[in-house]
């Protein structure tokens, strides 16, 4: 029997090679009524491809019960289980009918969050929807109080309409964390931390940073949520415990510092390790015991490249949290034993907010000190994270009321900045397609960064700079969203993913950069300096909006500097009309830049910052170093 059934399956692999799709499925169905139903499910690649069928043939209610089939039966394993999500996301774009799809298909099936958050997220990911309503209907539908709070709302942070309303959301996301801290106080429901999808696509710390205002209490919030929900994250490893016990014996004597990084995203290229990396490497090694904490895949093609490969030669204690557990990214109590068993001193989250993993893990006493830095330019709102390294040239005076954490403001950069070597030739032009005669503006930011206020601001310079060509990264449909805002679409040249060479190609090519507002620019900026670009800012009072603002303030550089939307548009007309201005303003830059560069006034900055907080607990016997 079982060699038949093989045969039959061959058999439907021929035709839906060949796109015989009405074939390939006769003879899916013939197997199917020959297995038992019970292990129909089991036999997943049955199921899928009878969906695939389906979905070719536009059959949509038999596609979407194929793919759901298999979602439900692998819950437990959540890896594979979210894998069938893009192929339920594709047949309600295909259908162009998504919402009524959605609606009509799941109305059975509103207990499962992790299918309807999991599947909304990859809508919204992928194809930018302007008609956030269809959020608030699914809210509606959604049987756990606590859950349709939860969620409520949280897409509406990134995906702005026009005419939004900034203060009313805050105080209804306010509302429904209040009211989701009331019911899990009450109801003590509880979920298991290791198995947590439905909180990697709702990750509020990675959005609430995009709202333009003092996030302290809605983080403090988000976290006690987290904390009643997920009560394992409030595990303190016994290391620590022992410390606080025996505070009397306190600061032991040691001939090291134990000190993790902790991150995700160590193992690419990616601006958390642009940010990080030279600081890392060059900590003494008679002074700190460095552990590198990765929990994301290590990737060989990556680790061969000259940052990434001089990082990871010089730190000897390296970590990758995934190769302990089968399931990728996740989280479980394999883990949690091994990072306690390290015992360090410090414990360094360089992005925390990035992922939900980041987020997680900073809930737990890992480390008798625990430390936040941009990575994630906000702040944790988080009990167990005391300090959060950043830099008084980005910082206002009162900085410390946006932060939960104890803020410790270097007066170096707080970041060793490598130098960027880019090979530019000669046919680059026509390799990029960016026209020679134009007056070549770029913004190259994700989508997340184009807020309303900001969006009406291009459209401002569009309509009254016809000469110009802007251009910008084409990231999750991020066209339709600036049809909205946008009159002259065509005079944007939206350009795809590429690689950090050809980004930087870019920026080489363009006449002037535009950093967004609130939420700016960082390592885009830094970039643009590279290659002498005015990057016209408006400084916030929040970290994420003043980096550029304190890049200029290093090489004391202030001709760019916007204090109010009029004086933002003032500049970039200046900038763009008056060539003379703006080349002297690039030769400043050519002439200054190289202060914002492995500075290695940050690396000294960070060896005694961290000694003095590890000093409570820990001191070592190191000649250099004197304790009062």
């Amino acid at each position: 029997m079982e060699n038949i059934l093989q045969n039959l399956f061959t058999e439907s692999l021929k035709y839906l090679d060949k796109k015989d799709f009405e074939q390939s499925r006769k003879i899916l169905y013939q197997i199917i009524e020959k297995i038992k139903p019970e292990k129909i499910k089991k036999n997943s690649f049955i199921l899928f491809n009878l969906g695939m069928c389906e979905m070719n043939m536009n059959n949509l209610g038999e596609a979407v019960n194929a793919f759901v089939s298999i979602y439900e039966y692998y819950q437990t394993d959540k890896s594979l289980s979210i894998c069938y999500i893009p192929h339920l996301e594709k047949i309600f774009n295909d259908s162009n009918n998504y919402e009524n799809g959605f609606f009509k298909y799941y109305s059975k099936r509103y207990d499962n969050v992790d299918l309807i958050y999991s599947l909304i997220n990859s809508y919204f990911v992928s194809d930018y929807n302007p008609n956030t309503e269809f959020i608030d209907r699914v809210n509606d539908n959604i049987k756990d109080e606590i859950m349709r709070c939860y969620f409520s709302h949280i897409y509406k942070i990134v995906f702005n309409e026009p005419g939004f309303n900034q203060d009313k959301l805050i105080q209804t996301i306010s509302d429904n964390m209040d009211r989701v801290i009331q019911l899990t106080q009450e109801k003590q429901r509880s979920y298991n931390i290791y198995d947590f999808t439905i909180f990697i696509y709702t990750n509020y710390f990675y959005y609430l940073c995009y709202l333009d205002t003092n996030i302290v209490e809605l983080q403090k919030k988000y976290s006690t949520i987290l904390r009643n929900i997920l009560p394992d994250i409030n595990y303190i490893s016994p290391h620590v415990e022992t410390i606080y016990k025996n505070k009397l014996s306190l600061p032991y004597t040691k001939k090291k510092i134990k000190l993790g990084f902790f991150s995700y995203f160590m193992a690419d290229l990616s601006s958390v390790l642009r940010d990080r990396a030279n600081i890392i490497k060059s900590l003494p090694k008679d002074i700190f015991e460095v552990h590198l904490i990765c929990y994301g895949p290590p990737k060989a093609e990556f680790l061969q490249i000259g940052l990434i490969k001089s990082l990871y030669d010089i730190v000897e204690h390296k970590h990758y949290l995934s190769q302990i557990t089968s399931i990728d990214r996740s989280i479980d109590k394999k883990i949690v034993k091994y990072m306690s068993d390290l015992k360090l001193d410090i414990l360094v989250y360089s992005d925390i907010g990035m992922t939900i993993e980041s987020v997680i893990f900073a809930h737990m006493r890992l480390a008798p000190v625990q430390i936040n830095t941009w990575g994630h330019s906000v702040t944790s709102g988080i009990s167990t994270i005391d300090y959060y390294f950043s830099s008084d040239l980005y910082e206002i005076e009162k900085a410390q009321e946006n932060y939960s954490e104890k803020l410790i403001k270097m007066k170096s950069m707080c970041t060793c900045y490598p130098t960027i070597n880019i090979q530019m030739e000669k046919n680059d032009y026509e390799e990029l397609g960016i026209p020679k005669d134009k007056f070549i503006v770029s913004c190259l930011q994700m989508r997340h960064k184009f807020k309303p206020e900001f969006l009406n601001m291009i459209n401002r310079i569009i309509n009254n700079h016809p000469d110009i060509l802007l251009i910008m990264l084409d990231n999750n449909n991020i066209k339709e969203y600036f049809k909205l805002f946008i009159d002259n679409i065509d005079r944007i040249k939206f350009i795809p993913k590429c690689t950090f060479n050809v980004f930087n190609k870019y920026i080489n090519y363009s006449h002037l950069i535009l950093d967004t507002f609130p939420f700016g620019g960082c390592n885009s900026s830094l970039e643009g300096f590279t290659f002498n670009k005015v990057v016209v800012t408006k400084p916030t009072n929040y970290l994420p909006g003043r980096f550029t603002y304190g890049f200029y303030k290093r090489m004391n550089i202030f001709e760019p500097i916007a204090y109010d939307n009029d004086e933002y548009y003032d500049l970039v007309s200046e900038f763009i009309t008056n060539h003379e201005y703006r080349k002297m303003v690039e030769n400043k830059i050519s002439g200054k830049k190289k202060m914002l560069f492995e500075d290695t006034a940050s690396i000294n900055e960070w060896v005694t910052t961290l000694i003095d907080v590890a000093t409570p607990f820990v001191k070592i016997d190191h000649p250099n170093i004197k304790y009062n």
